[in-house]
């Protein structure tokens, strides 16, 4: 547009507003055509005003702020306020990661091997600033998540040498993110919650030396589909034996059903246990 028609033209382009020259502003918005192929241009103007020259003053003078509708001037100012907000997060991106959160409800959706495809499955997203504490991020989880902070725990999960995901203990709540999470882009936690349907008031503690987390699956031969059920916290001097009862009820089972039971070593294999086996006989005892 050439605003005060003194020869001065400015492009729009979206939200980009440039000088431009008369040649660019007229002669190259008249796109081209096939039986031309000297003139190359991939513009054309979509309005074209024409004022009469006893006018130009007259349409192209100045106009008042109090003319202008106060919708309008309230977009704008929004506008800007969301423009500087962008700069201001572009410009303090390095302070910032990206949190990804995901509870049992996601774990339901996995009816495979592994305990959860993280790339498929997208869980709800954070944005920290990585000098905050696990402990101050554990207590904005909670509040985030409608919990007090003794109603969740977290877990993040861990790229394990065997090529499965599994979630691992965190036992430095003073530590700072980036401290934790060291060059992570993004960082993945599992949060362990209350089952509100019990009237739970807490979480037990938990403690990293004698118990362990166990992630459960139940295959039904006879659909052949695997499911997850959920996870138990127990202690490792147990024998798998005692946990059948909660297996069942896990399961939706009666409780005297007869259960075999495997670990999943790795994405591709399982391995079966013996229910007399004490949890600590296992050859790893890892939490997941």
């Amino acid at each position: 547009i050439n605003p005060r028609g003194d020869g001065k033209w400015l492009k729009f382009d979206d939200d980009v507003v440039s000088k431009c020259t008369r040649k660019e502003a007229i002669d190259n918005n008249f796109g081209g055509s096939d039986d031309n192929l000297a003139i190359r241009n991939c513009t054309s103007a979509y309005m074209l005003c024409y004022i009469r020259d006893s006018c130009i003053s007259e349409v192209l003078q100045d106009v008042p702020h109090d003319s202008i509708p106060l919708s309008v001037v309230r977009r704008i100012q929004d506008e800007k306020q969301i423009e500087a907000m962008r700069r201001k997060e572009r410009s303090e991106a390095h302070l910032y990661l990206t949190i990804e959160i995901f509870t049992n409800d996601d774990l339901q959706m996995n009816h495979g091997p592994e305990l959860i495809d993280l790339d498929e499955v997208k869980g709800r997203s954070f944005r920290m600033l990585k000098s905050m504490t696990f402990d101050d991020l554990h207590s904005h989880l909670a509040s985030a998540m409608g919990f007090s902070k003794n109603q969740i725990r977290i877990w993040p999960f861990e790229r394990r040498s065997n090529h499965t995901t599994r979630p691992g203990n965190c036992d430095t709540p003073q530590k700072t993110i980036t401290e934790i999470a060291e060059s992570k882009t993004s960082w993945r936690l599992y949060v362990e919650t209350i089952v509100p349907d019990l009237d739970t008031q807490e979480l037990p503690p938990f403690d990293f030396q004698t118990q362990v987390l166990f992630f459960i699956k139940y295959y039904d031969p006879f659909s052949k589909t695997l499911s997850f059920v959920g996870h138990l916290i127990e202690s490792i001097s147990q024998k798998f034996a005692s946990l059948f009862p909660k297996l069942c009820s896990m399961a939706c089972l009666p409780e005297d059903t007869p259960l075999t039971i495997f670990e999943e070593v790795t994405p591709n294999r399982v391995e079966r246990i013996n229910s007399d086996t004490e949890i600590s006989q296992l050859e790893e005892v890892r939490d997941g």
